[in-house]
């Protein structure tokens, strides 16, 4: 399952309700107040919250890691990227009559 990122104004509605709900007799969207406000000052600090969560989601599996947190992850295995080297070995390819290859292939 992935980590879902709710968008600022799901966790606007979210903190309106729940003002509603514990705080009998408010209402964010009532003018003129200061909780419209706090509620969309909130909520945009929950949603970096929930970016940086599902960033860090991503980042604990291997198959969705960043490539710095993959080598993180193959550290603590004791497994390091080996340098960047030429292939070198022999190849055999089989050709057919009448057909053109393009350059570099043989």
């Amino acid at each position: 399952m992935a980590w879902t990122v709710l968008s600022p104004s799901e966790i606007s509605a979210r903190l309106r309700g729940a003002l509603r709900r514990y705080l009998p007799g408010t209402d964010a969207l009532v003018w003129p107040n200061n909780l419209t406000a706090i509620v969309k000052t909130v909520a945009a600090g929950l949603h970096d919250m929930h970016l940086r969560a599902a960033w860090l989601y991503e980042q604990i599996f291997a198959t969705t890691a960043s490539v710095q947190h993959l080598e993180r992850h193959g550290a603590e295995l004791g497994i390091y990227r080996r340098p960047m080297a030429r292939a070198e070995g022999v190849v055999t390819l089989n050709g057919y009559a009448d057909t053109i290859y393009p350059a570099g292939i043989a």
